[in-house]
Order: structure tokens, then C-alpha cells, then sequence
């Protein structure tokens, strides 16, 4: 029984030890990962990772705790040239441009009111092009700008738009596949976020949310795995193709003035409007529907159809537009009785399982239409009454 009770104390002692020693690695730890907290010192414009340029002045400037802060009230631009990865940076006004020409990677969210460049890299991947990795949430308040093959990497983390985000077009024609950004992040876009053309092709992970205005130029594709979801005061338009849902409650309209807009899975809700610009017989808008691998059924139709004639154009009863193109089901639920009543006339609306098409239009009558109608109806009557009254 002695012989228990002293390995028992033997034991517990080594279990003290060891406790001992991983408090004192703990404590060490901590003590060498002490986050150091340094600020822009430069009066102009600078490389983000050049010593001279923060304070305090360290032998080794960044490690993955220390924090970073741009606060210069005075215009500057700040080039990320190497790869830096660190906590937390704050650009704490608007003054402030940062360009990424290699990797920025941050552990917590990331606030810019400033601008915020992403430079293009090459089909050939031997000049890097602007990557941004955050944990947490991203906030432009400013301007982002996307050179071709930029990336925002932060799987399922917030990106959050206020002011302007723009995906700029290729310098140059692609080798092949085209050119491609990818943003990972979960959008919610209440500004302006424009995706440019020539040939860029840019891919969304998650779910894209548009409270303000979304433009596609020609040329220009978006792939996503997740629904676009337009909100009540979203504004969607432009002439590129979406590779996904797009489920519409706001406003879509195809073409800056008339345009194609090619969509691979339509749904308007019931609060959605589909305007549609006529100019001519063949300038007009269309939205074409393309199901797919991904999304294989038919487009459901809602919501309200939205019809306006662009310089003064007066349809011929004869012609007709072809506004949607593609599988879909449905009905808009202004075109009772599949016509649609406008304030300068009324179409028929001819609704087949691969399009929705306007046709025999009936201009209402004008103004002094109606007045020279109604004097020829009236005049009789006054000279019946004056011959009576012997006038």
C-alpha cells in the first residue's frame, strides 16, 4: 500500500510538471505572438511592405497578428507588390488608393472607403494579379476596381457594396477560355457594380443579393452556383449572359438603351417588372432564355410586363417582337386576355412554350384625334339648336 501511495504522489507530481510546462509554452506563445499595431508614416505614396513607410520601426515588418492603418488625409496610393499577410487593415478615409499587384491576406474584415485596385494579371500567370483573402466581411464604401483574373477569396464570408465595384475588361484578347475573375464571398450589392465586356468571364461561388444597380456589358458572362436574387429596388440590366438563376423582384431590363440579355434560368416573382425598349422592327429588347445542365426546366413567368417605345416609334399592326426567347411557363399578370394595354395602345401578346411575342398593336387615339371627333359630333347639334331657337 506504501509503495501505491508513492507512485500515486509520483504520478501526480509528473502531472504537475507537465501542466507547469504547457502553462509556460502558453504563456510563451503568447508573449511572442504579441500583436503589433503599426501606422502609415509616409506623407506620400509608398510599397505597402517597405519598413520606412510604418511606424513603429521593426526588424520584422508584418506577421500574421500585427495590424495595419492607412490614415492619411492627403491623396495616396499604396502598392501591395509581394504577398502580406496579416490581422486587420483599415483605410480610415477616402483619400487613400490601394493597389494589389500580389496577395493581400487578411484574418478579420476589411473596411475601404478608399479606392481599391485590383491589378490585371496574364493568361500565362507570370505576372500576378491583385488576390484578396478576408475572414469576416468586406465593406467598399469607395471604388473597387478588378483587373482581369483578380480574385476575392473569402468562402461563404461577406462582401458587402455601398459604393462602386467595377470588373474591368481585358487588356488584351484571351489565348482561349477567356479571362476570368472569382469572387467567393457572399455579394449583397446596395451601389453600383458593373461587370465590363470583352471576353471576361466572372465567376460568383455564392449567393449574389442586388439592392442597387447590376450592369453587363456585351461580351461579358457571369457563372454562378448560386442564385442572383434581384431584389424590389434592384436594377438589373446590360447585354451579357448569366450561367445560373436569376430570380427577379426588382427590375430588369435587357440593353443599356436596346439589348440581348441572355439569362440560363428566368423566375420573376410576382413584385418583378420586365421592361422592354422598342425602337424599331429590329431594335428591340429580348431576353433569352437558356436552360441548361444546371438548371434544366422551364423559366417561370410573374410579375408585370413593362412596354416603352423609344424615340417616338409607332408599331405598324403587322409587325412583331419577339421579347422572350426560350423555354419558360406562365403568364405576366397585366396581359389579361394575353393583351397588354399601354398609354399610346394596346398589343397583342402571344404566349408559345418557347417565346413570348408582341404583335398587332392598336395605337390609341391621340389627343386632337379626339377633339376633332368630338367637334365633328358636336357641330351638328349646335346648328340643330340655333336653327330651332331661330338664331
Amino acid at each position: 500500500m506504501h509503495l501505491s501511495f508513492c507512485c500515486y504522489r509520483l504520478e501526480m507530481t509528473r502531472a504537475w510538471i507537465r501542466a507547469g510546462l504547457v502553462a509556460l509554452a502558453l504563456f510563451s506563445s503568447t508573449a511572442s505572438v504579441q500583436a503589433t499595431s503599426y501606422t502609415w508614416a509616409n506623407a506620400v505614396s509608398g510599397d505597402f511592405t517597405t519598413k520606412s513607410n510604418w511606424l513603429p520601426l521593426n526588424s520584422t515588418l508584418f506577421r500574421s497578428q500585427d495590424t495595419a492603418k492607412i490614415d492619411q488625409t492627403t491623396p495616396i496610393a499604396v502598392t501591395v507588390n509581394s504577398k502580406v499577410s496579416i490581422s486587420s487593415l483599415t483605410i480610415a478615409n477616402a483619400a487613400t488608393t490601394l493597389n494589389l499587384a500580389n496577395q493581400l491576406i487578411l484574418a478579420n474584415s476589411f473596411v475601404s472607403p478608399g479606392t481599391l485596385n485590383f491589378e490585371a494579371g496574364n493568361q500565362a500567370n507570370t505576372v500576378p494579379a491583385g488576390y484578396l483573402e478576408y475572414v469576416g466581411s468586406l465593406v467598399n464604401s469607395g471604388t473597387l476596381n478588378m483587373g482581369a483574373r483578380g480574385e476575392i477569396d473569402a468562402l461563404d464570408q461577406v462582401f458587402l457594396n455601398t459604393g462602386t465595384v467595377n470588373l474591368l475588361a481585358p487588356p488584351a484578347p484571351p489565348i482561349q477560355f477567356g479571362w476570368f475573375d472569382h469572387i467567393t464571398a457572399k455579394i449583397t450589392n446596395q451601389g453600383s457594380f458593373h461587370i465590363f465586356g470583352g471576353q471576361l468571364n466572372v465567376e460568383l461561388g455564392r449567393e449574389f443579393s442586388n439592392e442597387g444597380t447590376f450592369l453587363i456589358d456585351q461580351g461579358a458572362s457571369v457563372f454562378q452556383l448560386r442564385p442572383i436574387t434581384n431584389q424590389p429596388s434592384g436594377v438589373l440590366t446590360g447585354s451579357g449572359s448569366f450561367g445560373g438563376q436569376v430570380i427577379n423582384h426588382g427590375l430588369i431590363s435587357p440593353g443599356a438603351t436596346t439589348g440581348r440579355l441572355s439569362i440560363e434560368a428566368f423566375q420573376q416573382a410576382a413584385d418583378g417588372v420586365l421592361r422592354i425598349d422598342i425602337g424599331g422592327q429590329s431594335d428591340y429588347d429580348q431576353l433569352v432564355v437558356t436552360p441548361a445542365f444546371h438548371f434544366p426546366g422551364d423559366s417561370p413567368l410573374n410579375g408585370w410586363l413593362s412596354v416603352s417605345f423609344l424615340d417616338g416609334f409607332v408599331p405598324d399592326y403587322s409587325d412583331t417582337f419577339t421579347i422572350i426567347s426560350g423555354a419558360h411557363t406562365g403568364r405576366f399578370l397585366n396581359t389579361i386576355g394575353d393583351v397588354l394595354h399601354l398609354p399610346r395602345g394596346n398589343f397583342d401578346v402571344i404566349y408559345t412554350p418557347t417565346a413570348v411575342v408582341l404583335t398587332h398593336f392598336i395605337p390609341e387615339p391621340g389627343t386632337w384625334q379626339l377633339l376633332i371627333v368630338t367637334g365633328m359630333c358636336v357641330a351638328p347639334w349646335m346648328l340643330r339648336r340655333k336653327h330651332r331657337l331661330g338664331m
